[in-house]
């Protein structure tokens, strides 16, 4: 999938089809498309996450990038929650909606920063659609490979 914000204009492109790509062209105010975050940087997220919620369209494509980028670029790659997160097709914040928790702590999780709890560990599981063992197992490797770090 890419993505192209003109001056008014957002199209997202859907390559993840085998005939032809499907186009889809929102019109934008420019203030609406080009949000800055605290650290002075385009916030897609929000872009994405409101966009998604006007165009349904939108948020198929987008949740099939997310899936793309897991297969071609993570594959190989032995299982985390990122991982996991990508192949079911969900960003961070929807992640984190589902958690009942925030998209930074999600990000904290992913990056092997946060604690996670049991209760976080059943809550993905039952979020992303599989077994507690999964998750069990990838919190135990972490837990393996910052020892072995340390």
């Amino acid at each position: 999938m890419t993505m192209t914000i003109s001056s008014n204009t957002c199209e997202l492109r859907d390559f993840s089809l085998k005939s032809r790509p499907t186009v889809i062209t929102r019109q934008l105010q420019v203030y609406e498309a080009v949000k800055i975050d605290a650290h002075g940087e385009l916030d897609l997220d929000s872009y994405f996450d409101e966009a998604s919620r006007a165009d349904p369209r939108v948020a198929a494509s987008v949740s099939e990038g997310t899936k793309w980028v897991e297969k071609s670029f993570f594959s190989g790659q032995p299982d985390s929650i990122a991982r996991l997160r990508m192949r079911a097709g969900l960003s961070q914040r929807e992640l984190a909606a589902r958690l009942g928790t925030s998209q930074p702590y999600l990000a904290k999780l992913e990056k092997c920063e946060g604690n996670l709890t049991v209760e976080t560990m059943f809550k993905l599981a039952d979020s992303l659609n599989v077994q507690y063992e999964v998750i069990a197992a990838i919190a135990g490797n972490t837990y393996k490979r910052a020892q072995n770090a340390a």
